[in-house]
């Protein structure tokens, strides 16, 4: 099958899903918008991408590979990011060594998400599986979470918006609004709670008081699918495209 998001936080939950679900090899491509329409049908083709579910669990359950495809367009590269996300069976080889995606396996290679979320597999604690608010109590679970470079980035910024507090708040107002904005996945989540933990600490040593913002963390829920065709994806990118260039030339 193929999903088709505008949304980043959907085209995440689409390949964390796929990766749960049992796809234990990817490639990711950066496709320029005039070249999307041919790559996605010879993915099409290639991978059997538009088998239906049925003929996907009788071919999957035949040991042979079945494949899904994520395409999502990244309004900051100007270009689609694809994930191609694969089962391999008995004739994988067909797959592995005769395209130019270079399917790597995911206990081998990172899947990433540009240079800012990574894809990685996390144990979960007795006391976190008894919560029965969770979407899944399993022991172990794939998950997003930030990069090394993304998270040093991050606490930077926090450690410095601190310390102009008194002359300049605003930063640290803004630093608020970007870690209650990120992806409420269990593994950015995770990060983003040590990352305030930390500034917490330095807010105290630094001012001796409590902190004067809170965050509000959420849980992400599961995402309707954004667009059902290419062609409607197409049309989305290409108005927002027009719609900005109209504010810039205001």
């Amino acid at each position: 099958m193929i999903y088709y998001c505008f949304r980043k936080t959907t085209a995440l939950q689409r390949v964390q899903l796929l990766v749960s679900l049992g796809s234990d090899h990817f490639a990711v491509l950066e496709i320029p918008p005039q070249s999307i329409e041919n790559v996605v049908k010879k993915l099409t083709d290639r991978y059997r991408l538009d088998l239906s579910k049925d003929q996907k669990y009788r071919r999957r359950k035949s040991g042979r590979s079945v494949a899904d495809l994520v395409v999502y367009y990244d309004s900051q590269l100007a270009k689609y990011r694809l994930f191609v996300l694969a089962t391999l069976g008995q004739d994988a080889m067909s797959w592995t060594q005769a395209g130019y995606e270079n399917l790597q396996s995911i206990r081998v290679a990172r899947v990433a998400f540009s240079d800012q979320y990574e894809l990685v597999y996390l144990t979960r604690k007795k006391s976190a599986m008894l919560n029965r608010g969770r979407s899944s109590d399993a022991p172990e679970t794939w998950t997003w979470r930030m990069t090394e470079v993304q998270y040093e980035k991050m606490q930077r910024y926090l450690e410095k918006s601190v310390v102009m507090y008194p002359n300049n708040p605003l930063p640290l107002k803004q630093a608020v609004h970007i870690l209650e904005r990120l992806p409420g996945l269990r593994g950015v989540r995770q990060q983003i709670g040590t990352l305030w933990a930390h500034t917490l600490k330095q807010w105290k040593h630094a001012y001796k008081a409590e902190m004067s913002h809170t965050l509000k963390l959420h849980f992400m829920r599961m995402q309707g699918n954004d667009v059902d065709t290419l062609a409607e994806l197409v049309a989305h990118v290409q108005r927002r495209a027009a719609e900005k260039a109209a504010q810039s030339g205001l």
